[in-house]
């Protein structure tokens, strides 16, 4: 029975393999397989595991039943199917690339051989030789497979044994290939290479940068707000768009900046530091700095150490790609162990950063760090230190930063030890040490911000309490701050509200229709706040039935026919949340609302979002028919043409269309996207609009 289930799990997967293969420029996946997808690397070891132990029953454990390695052999091939199907789906949105091309068919070859092996496998074993001869063919066809998936995932020489040659450094580099270059290698090559190029985009090299992928050149020179490299690194990380993928090392601010000024400065490959402007940006990245790819002549530690050495609460990896040198970083406190920080000596002299922040570390920590030679930084925010021995840091003769903010750290022990210290910054947050017990030294000392008391700060934007923005009859909308005195100020709908225009909060605002309400807050010695915008949405009924004419262009929910009419709101700063619904021009939404025994209907709201960062826009137009008692026909209500934005933001706007009419059973709403975008958008021609709905709202 066991055998008869694999077998015919086996072909089934087998028969879709090859048609998702032969079709796959045709294929168009859902997310959630694109999402398995990512499984791949997951399961890929369970058939070489299980060909493993195959292997060593069958040759040598001589008393095991042909019946197990027949369902030994059964477990291969199914592993196999599932890992060869799951790797399709996950290189599915990456095009061109032979290696990658390679290993997905050899992948299928593999899956189709050892099927037919485990389907024929009583017909085979009658003669040794050939089934000697097809288990030597599936351990090199398995072989050949995972080699070529390392040489995709770590690069085509991970298994020369020589070190590979490095290149010397030309005496003037280039600003692209000193500091531009090395965060593409780092964050972006790792799926846009030769063997792998997701979007058509391959940015191994200069030329194929420049050439871009699918969508066209991913920068604008001299235009960062429009470059495409720059808007997907900015947009939220659930967005589906957004560079590098969540689940990636993503950009930090610092090379966000860099991209964003080499941009802005004209995108040039081949500008050499001697060529900029004293104003450049880049003018502080000479060629002799190390700032972006320093150099260590200590040995790299094995991957076997690093594997070893790493747990779930301590992290070790390297300061940067490619390079020996090592950062520790150690997390939850009720789980740091001592052995742990000694094991640590096994990289002692590739350690050049230990993080011991919250660690329950007391000053016995300067002597176990006084043994690692190379260290450049060390933190120990949060921990139980005094300073007690702190000179013992002095064998660290290349230390250049320590952190000791919000510790217990005491003047004598600290100043003394500075005193034979070669020059390095120090961070004092939160201590009880202030500049004036180091005036004259040659450090440089950081004790965080210190306000300016003639300085005025800008207030917070006063606190909604209201727990939901849909209400039925009436609703007493209240707000807060958190400071003492400040005075809040409000406007209703399109009323003015600035430092002369508003009205005074005294208490809860009682509202009965679609409001928007704006608030800022006020305090005398105080910068006032931001202004802030709150919507609320009345919603008296709630349609009985749901008719979906069209099909939105992406949808994360489960239920789309309740979507847009379950008074669930989506965040605005989250484009993945399962509540938004999305429809890319031409596609548009065309719904009717059902309501059985007829309402009484004045007004429906909208609730959309404007994202111009990743192409989303007012519906260009809103159609609204409705049908009431004992009539067959549709009445033709308005069609609403929104305002459309001047200016790139993000923000919901409330679109309503009055209705006033008495018994009313189906209300059918269509919104269509902008076919154009607007001029200040710069987008290219083939570029769609997109329009976002979480929920129409009746009452």
């Amino acid at each position: 029975m066991k055998i008869n289930l694999i077998k015919n799990l086996c072909l089934g997967l087998n028969c879709l393999l090859l048609f998702c293969l032969f079709f796959k420029d045709k294929l168009e996946l859902p997310d959630f397989l694109i999402f398995a997808g990512k499984l791949h690397p997951l399961v890929l070891h369970l058939p070489i595991g299980i060909f493993f132990i195959y292997i060593v029953f069958r040759y040598f454990l001589s008393n095991t039943s042909s019946d197990s390695n027949k369902i030994l052999l059964g477990l291969f091939s199914l592993t196999t199917v599932i890992s060869a199907l799951l790797g399709l789906f996950l290189g599915q949105d990456s095009e061109s690339g032979n290696l990658l091309n390679t290993h997905r068919n050899w992948g299928a070859i593999l899956s189709i051989l050892s099927y037919l092996a485990y389907n024929f496998y009583e017909s085979i074993n009658l003669n040794k030789t050939v089934s000697h001869a097809v288990n030597g063919l599936l351990a090199l066809t398995l072989t050949a497979v995972g080699h070529q998936g390392g040489s995709i995932t770590h690069g085509e020489d991970f298994l020369s044994i020589s070190k590979p040659e490095t290149a010397t450094e030309p005496v003037n580099e280039t600003v692209f290939s000193k500091v531009v270059m090395p965060i593409f290698k780092e964050k972006c090559v790792q799926c846009h290479n030769d063997a792998k190029t997701k979007g058509n985009l391959n940015m191994s090299t200069i030329a194929k940068l420049i050439k871009g992928g699918k969508n066209g050149p991913i920068w604008k020179a001299g235009d960062a707000e429009h470059s495409k490299l720059i808007m997907r690194a900015l947009l939220p990380l659930e967005h589906k768009e957004h560079m590098p993928p969540k689940g990636k090392a993503q950009l930090d601010s610092a090379e966000i900046k860099i991209l964003t000024a080499w941009i802005k400065e004209g995108a040039k490959t081949d500008q050499k530091f001697s060529e900029l402007s004293s104003s450049s940006f880049f003018k502080s990245f000479d060629n002799s700095s190390k700032t972006i790819a320093k150099e260590y002549d200590f040995d790299s530690a094995d991957e076997s150490t690093l594997e070893k050495i790493n747990t779930p609460f301590l992290t070790v990896k390297p300061f940067a790609t490619g390079s020996p040198a090592l950062v520790a970083s150690f997390y939850v406190r009720n789980s740091f162990t001592k052995s742990s920080l000694e094991n640590l000596n096994e990289v002692k002299n590739q350690l050049v950063s230990i993080n011991l922040s919250k660690m329950p570390v007391n000053d016995e920590i300067f002597g176990t760090l006084s043994e690692f030679p190379n260290l450049e930084s060390i933190i120990l925010n949060q921990t139980d230190i005094t300073g007690k021995g702190i000179e013992k840091l002095i064998a660290c003769k290349n230390l250049n930063s320590l952190s000791l903010s919000n510790t217990k750290i005491k003047k004598e022990f600290l100043a003394e030890y500075l005193k034979k210290a070669q020059t390095l910054n120090v961070y004092l947050w939160a201590t009880d040490l202030d500049q004036t017990a180091f005036k004259n030294t040659k450090h440089s000392v950081d004790f965080g911000f210190t306000p300016d008391l003639k300085e005025k700060l800008k207030l917070n934007t006063p606190t909604l309490q209201n727990e939901k923005s849909w209400f039925t009859e009436t609703e007493k909308i209240s707000f807060s701050h958190t400071l003492k005195g400040v005075k809040i100020r409000y406007s209703i709908n399109d009323e003015p509200l600035d430092s002369v225009n508003g009205r005074p909060y005294k208490g809860p605002i009682l509202i009965n229709k679609n409001t928007t309400l704006n608030v800022i807050a006020e305090k005398d010695g105080w910068k006032r706040s931001d202004k802030k915008t709150f919507q609320f949405y009345k919603s008296n009924f709630l349609p009985t039935a749901v008719s979906n004419k069209t099909k939105p262009t992406r949808f994360y929910g489960t239920d789309s026919d309740a979507a847009l009419s379950d008074r669930g709101l989506g965040e605005q700063s989250n484009l993945g949340d399962p509540r938004w619904m999305l429809f890319t021009y031409p596609d548009y939404l065309d719904r009717t609302f059902q309501f059985k025994n007829g309402i009484n209907l004045n007004e429906i709201s909208l609730s959309t979002l404007y994202h111009a960062y990743s192409w989303t826009y007012p519906p260009a137009t809103i159609d609204v028919s409705v049908k009431v008692k004992n009539q067959t026909n549709y009445i033709k209500l308005a069609t609403v043409k929104p305002k459309q934005p001047d200016k790139l933001e993000i923000r919901k706007p409330n679109l309503y269309v009055p209705i006033n009419l008495k018994d009313v059973v189906e209300v059918r709403v269509q919104a269509r996207p902008i076919s154009k975008f607007p001029a200040f958008a710069k987008r290219k021609p083939t570029d769609k609009a997109h329009i976002i709905i979480d929920e129409i709202f009746f009452y």
